[in-house]
């Protein structure tokens, strides 16, 4: 019993103890995932974890303790009531009290930005701005380094700080990425804040801490977190890390409305079909989606926060079917059709798709409806065409289950042709080993949409009961932009080495004719539509639409005269009224076919909508009821919004300039245009406070027009812009696209504006000091002088706050009197706090070399002791976060009576002028360089003749016979029948208001004559008139020697050509026989009109296409055999030599030479028969004398068998 007691009492005695070796650590309530208390009230979160798993790590009990504050848990450890506190970060201030153990845990603070303003990396872009922060602790005091007190926002939590952050109550604040996305996750919300995950504002590592010399404690919690391992770590972090918040790229998220965000924020995969056969659209390699559509989609869904499933395996058929039923959200490269509007949304067209018939090569050319009746035509299930032939019953169908099934139909047989896009079926002939198949025609019935013979635009579809997902897409489409879909194109759609670009341009002999005896038109030439037509720096029509124009003009051998100084609407008129005969770029519709032919659209351009930075949410055509809208007069745009948007004022301006001016001084909310011109403009402009709002479901589809008396030329036009190759219209889309443009700033005006502004405030301030001194003298009116003071300092207040200048003053002994707003912001200072402080001291201490700048030295100080007024260009002056500024300005002296009170500063911030003024220079430089280093002599004359300047060449070439060529004439320089010819030039350039070149020869001072090749271009000034004609002559005296050498060596060589005994036959680089002598025509049996153009690498004989490729890829082949002319059908043995020309590069092209070798074979053949009947007879005769001999030695030695003398004597 006694011995039961001493247990019992021992346990009891020993329990407090044991209590008493838990470690306590000390937590205050802080933000979730960090540390916080679940729904039981425990703590929870990661630092919680961790220490759980250092008390599993060390076998040490823990005990948690809980309080409100921060403070409170850091006094809880310098007074010993708690032994740890959980995390804190280590600072100077704390190491005096407290001891800290190795890192627990880093946080990293980001600077977080609303959706509709530009994402910002560091506080510094922030200047002016309000910033959220949670109330109190780090933050407050991170944030505070760079934002004044009173731009700073204060938040009781986290939790607060981001809901305020959601409603637009603040556009920046500061936090950590944990508690953000914890807080996004934890309300099924997506994340539309802009921050760069790589570029953290701070990071700070959490420790733990131990009061002041308890080093064993930090020693046991060191080798605790040590047998953590990276991989437990990884695992504790991963609970509470949210990676899976979706993010809203902030670039769309500012143009989706509350309904759209929430439905983005729920939807993260999207479902995609996958072809299996459409190459380079949407196709499969090696089990992988590949193809344009398939990337233009990932981008698509990057831009959006989206990802992407693609579904493959099905047809297509059973792939509309799944859209309809839901299973499927996006089906790619959709045409639009009647009965799949019924179920489908469209977004716009992504891509256009020119397609092309498809025949066997011994089906005839098809150029209308009427051609294909009686045919076969295979069309895969479910395909936009389908439709289309069920009009046409005399077309039998042949469904197929896909494009690879058509392009064997065709091929075998069992159809006749197919219609598809030119890459898909140069993809499936090549995989498929289909060599049959070649374009058949265009049939302008076939393509779908308002313009018969169009380009069919390719979309993407969308079930119906998704419109919200569709109206999301198509807000994405804007943010990809034109040179993210060129490389696209390049990627998939620029045909490879050896394939056909674009469809041959092939006329008929009528269509051939009526271009002949119609070599010139008239055409519109609107130059106010930048970047698709323009007028260039040298008063050129340039542009976009120009490039298309060039390339036609170039292909057809015709003149398409630039009809220019019409407005749109002026065209428009003179079109109609027959005075131009074609209008380059416009879209169609039911009023101008009235008057004009149309080609089917060759460029399709989405129409936006366009506000001011500052205006209301728009995201739609809806939302601008009642709202000035500015469009361009006549636009097509115009007609659209009449029709659909009546409930919307238009404001109708001449030029898209126009347009986009009334928008930004506030004439109309909004314009719609395309984006392309909208970022030309502004660029050009100069503009900052424009932004694309939302899309319109409205495009430009550009096509050409001509009369309604010339459809032959519209035929004509139609059938040359479909064989633009697509890498020329890249080329021709991007060279207009990105221009760039040098901004200037007119200073003249800025220091007018300055000096007014400078004045008008001195104004106002000597009224205020004159007004104090009548103070003094008026006690009696003392009531009335302070109120009409009080409203003068008012005035004069408003005054210095609405200068866009620095403006301060300070007393006699350089304290700050007053500052106004825009000081304080350029100089980073706090209005309230820079008051009574020492100006040079605060703003003024240092040269820019950081070398400190004695007061006494300095203009502010000597305007306080002196009677001078300063006016300094080249100083800087020093911001409060110690960085310093280029400024210019003015120190005047402030008198109070006959005594200096003080001085008063006016400055501005330079750095642009002195940036824009290194660049000029340097670019001044540059092109001085270039000029007086360029071989060629340029040079300028004034109108009457004078040249006022040249580059060194130039000089050089002029100085032989004059020290100073500067202020002579051509009359001076040169004789005068030579001066008479170039001042004629010169005035033909004056007179046309255009560049003209010219091949003129000159006469120097040693009599030798020199060629030169000129281009000459008049100088206009602002009014547009010419006040100077700029020449660049190159010498070409060499060039005209070789090319006369080089025509006299063609002379010999063509002489040859044709006189040679061979047949000589010249090949393009693909088999085309290009020229042929009259001996090959002699063997060939044919005329020369069937010999060129004829393709002997496709369409002679099997072992003659094979040595022709061969030679074709660089090898020199030779062909020996009988042959029959497919041209002629002569029969003969024939011997070709083929040579290819430059072997060691890429060949361009074969030379051949042939030969008749049939009489020579022959006489071969006769010969080797006659050796073969000699050798015959000589081996009979040979093979006799041998026997003689034989028998000769037996009879010999039978004889001397006998005893007997030989009787032959035979000789060896």
């Amino acid at each position: 019993m006694r011995l039961a007691l001493a247990v019992l009492a021992l346990l009891l005695c020993s329990t407090p103890a044991r209590a008493q070796e838990a470690t306590s650590i000390v937590y205050n309530a802080g933000v979730a995932p960090l540390k916080f208390e679940d729904a039981a009230g425990l703590p929870a979160g990661i630092l919680p974890d961790i220490w759980r798993l250092w008390a599993e790590k060390t076998g040490r009990a823990i005990q948690f303790l809980r309080t409100e504050t921060f403070n409170e848990s850091l006094e809880m450890v310098k007074d010993g009531r708690a032994a740890l506190n959980a995390g804190l970060f280590r600072t100077p201030e704390r190491e005096a009290f407290l001891e800290f153990s190795d890192p627990v845990f880093t946080l990293n603070y980001f600077v977080f930005t609303h959706p509709s303003i530009k994402m910002a990396t560091s506080l510094y872009e922030l200047q002016g701005m309000v910033v959220g922060v949670p109330q109190g602790g780090f933050t407050r005091d991170l944030v505070s380094i760079s934002i004044p007190a009173h731009l700073i926002r204060e938040y009781p939590s986290n939790e607060a700080l981001f809901q305020a952050a959601l409603r637009g109550e603040i556009k920046a604040f500061v936090s950590t990425e944990l508690a953000l996305l914890y807080f996004l996750d934890q309300n099924r919300l997506a994340n539309t804040f802009g921050y760069d995950k790589a570029a953290p504002l701070s990071s700070q590592t959490y420790c733990a801490a131990a009061r002041k010399g308890d080093t064993a404690r930090i020693a046991e919690v060191n080798a605790g977190l040590a047998r953590i391992s990276e991989a437990e770590r990884a695992a504790l972090l991963q609970r509470w890390l949210v990676s899976g918040v979706k993010t809203i790229p902030p670039a769309l998220a500012g143009m989706l409305t509350v309904e759209e965000r929430e439905f983005l924020a729920r939807k993260r995969v999207l479902t995609v079909h996958n072809e299996s056969d459409w190459a380079p659209f949407n196709f499969q390699e090696n089990g992988a989606p590949r193809g344009f559509s398939i990337d233009y989609i990932r981008l698509l869904a990057e831009k959006t926060g989206l990802e992407v499933e693609f579904i493959s395996g099905f047809s297509w058929d059973q792939y509309q079917e799944m859209l309809r039923a839901g299973q499927l959200d996006v089906m790619m490269n959709i045409v639009i059709t009647p009965d799949r509007s019924e179920y489908m949304t469209f977004t716009p067209s992504y891509v256009d798709m020119a397609r092309m018939l498809y025949t066997r090569k011994d089906e005839p050319h098809m150029g209308a409806i009427a051609d294909l009746f009686g045919k076969r035509f295979a069309v895969p299930k479910g395909f936009y065409y389908q439709e289309l032939l069920a009009a046409y019953p005399e077309i039998e169908i042949v469904e197929v289950r896909d494009t690879t099934e058509a392009v064997l139909a065709v091929s075998s047989g069992r159809a006749d042709l197919l219609l598809a896009p030119m890459p898909v079926v140069n993809y499936l002939s090549e995989q498929l080993q289909v060599t049959n198949l070649e374009v058949g025609g265009m049939v302008p019935e076939l393509d779908p949409g308002p313009t018969p013979g169009g380009a069919v635009p390719l979309h993407m579809a969308i079930s119906r009961n998704q419109a919200m997902l569709a109206e999301i897409l198509t807000k994405g489409m804007t943010l990809i932009t034109p040179a993210e879909v060129a490389a696209l194109k390049a990627a998939w759609l620029t045909p490879r080495a050896g394939e056909a670009a674009e469809p041959q341009l092939r006329f008929t002999p009528a269509q051939e004719a009526w271009l002949r005896a119609h070599p010139s038109f008239r055409m519109a030439a609107s130059t106010d539509w930048p970047p698709f037509e323009l007028t260039t720096a040298t008063g050129t029509y340039g542009g976009v639409i120009p490039e298309y124009v060039q390339w036609l003009q170039q292909a057809l051998s015709i003149t398409m005269q630039p009809v220019s100084g019409m407005l749109w609407p002026e065209a428009l008129q003179a079109a109609r009224d027959g005075r131009i005969d074609i209008l380059p770029a416009v879209t169609p519709n039911d009023e101008r076919r009235a008057f004009l032919h149309f080609t089917r659209p060759y460029l399709t351009l989405p129409i936006v909508i366009a506000t001011r930075d500052d205006a209301d949410y728009v995201d739609s055509l809806e939302r601008l009821a009642g709202k000035p809208l500015a469009v361009v007069r006549d636009h097509i745009v115009q007609h659209y919004l009449e029709r659909d948007h009546p409930d919307i004022p238009l404001l109708l301006t001449d030029t898209s300039e126009e347009a986009v001016r009334a928008v930004v001084d506030g004439r109309a909310f909004a314009l719609v245009e395309n984006g392309a011109v909208l970022h030309y403009l502004e660029r050009r402009l100069g503009l900052k406070n424009l932004k694309v709002a939302g899309p319109t479901p409205y495009t430009y589809e550009l096509a050409m027009a001509v009369r309604q008396d010339l459809p032959e030329l519209a035929a004509i036009l139609d059938q040359a812009l479909a064989a633009v190759p697509e890498t020329d219209r890249t080329v021709f889309y991007e060279r207009w696209i990105n221009v760039h443009f040098e901004r200037t700033v007119d200073w003249t005006a800025v220091r007018r504006v300055g000096l007014t502004l400078a004045v008008f405030v001195g104004g106002i301030l000597v009224a205020v000091f004159i007004w104090n001194r009548r103070l003094a003298r008026e006690v009696a009116v003392r009531t009335r002088a302070e109120e009409a003071l009080r409203d003068a300092e008012a005035r004069s207040r408003l005054v210095l706050e609405s200068a866009g200048e620095g403006i301060f003053g300070m007393d006699a002994n350089g304290a700050l009197l007053f500052i106004n707003t825009a000081a304080c912001e350029m100089l980073g200072l706090d209005h309230d706090d820079a008051i009574g402080q020492d100006v040079h001291a605060l703003i003024h201490h240092s040269h820019a070399d950081g070398t400190p700048y004695p007061r006494e030295q300095s203009p502010m100080h000597r305007s306080c002791t002196q009677s001078v007024v300063h006016r300094i260009e080249n100083e800087v002056l020093w911001r409060a976060d110690g960085t310093s500024f280029p400024a210019e300005y003015t120190t005047a002296p402030l008198r109070k009576g006959e005594d200096i009170a003080g001085a008063v500063v006016t400055f501005r911030n330079i750095t642009e002028r002195l940036a824009t003024r290194r660049a000029l220079a340097e670019k001044q430089n540059f092109l001085q360089s270039v000029i007086d280093n360029s071989s060629a002599l340029i040079y300028v004359k004034d109108l009457q003749g004078r040249y006022i300047l040249g580059n060194q060449t130039w000089r050089r070439t002029s100085a032989a016979a004059f020290a100073e060529p500067i202020g002579l004439t051509d009359a001076d320089l040169f004789p005068e029948a030579l001066a008479r010819q170039l001042q004629e030039n010169d005035r033909t350039v004056i007179e046309s208001l255009r560049p003209h070149s010219w091949e003129e020869i000159v006469t120097n001072s040693q009599g030798e004559r020199i060629d030169y090749y000129s281009i000459k271009f008049p100088l206009l000034d602002a009014d547009g008139k010419p006040y100077a004609v700029c020449g660049m002559s190159t010498d070409i005296t060499e060039r005209k020697k070789t090319e006369a050498a080089l025509q006299e060596s063609e002379k010999r060589h063509r002489v040859i050509f044709e006189k040679s005994p061979l047949g000589m036959i010249l090949f393009s680089k693909d088999g085309t026989i290009m020229d042929c002598n009259d001996k090959f025509v002699e063997l060939m049996g044919s005329p020369r009109e069937k010999l060129i153009g004829f393709n002997t690498a496709r369409q002679s004989t099997p072992n003659m296409r094979a040595t022709l490729r061969r030679a074709l890829d660089g090898e020199a082949t030779v062909f020996e055999d009988e042959y029959t002319s497919v041209t002629g059908g002569r029969t003969m043995v024939l011997r070709a030599s083929f040579n290819p020309i430059n072997p060691n590069t890429r060949p361009t092209g074969v030379i051949a030479t042939v030969e008749d070798i049939t009489e020579r074979r022959r006489i071969e053949q006769q010969l080797r028969s006659n050796f073969e009947e000699l050798e015959r007879f000589n081996r009979l005769v040979v093979g006799r004398e041998e026997r003689m001999i034989q028998l000769k030695q037996e009879i010999n030695t039978l004889l001397a068998a006998q005893g007997l003398a030989g009787k032959y004597n035979i000789v060896q």
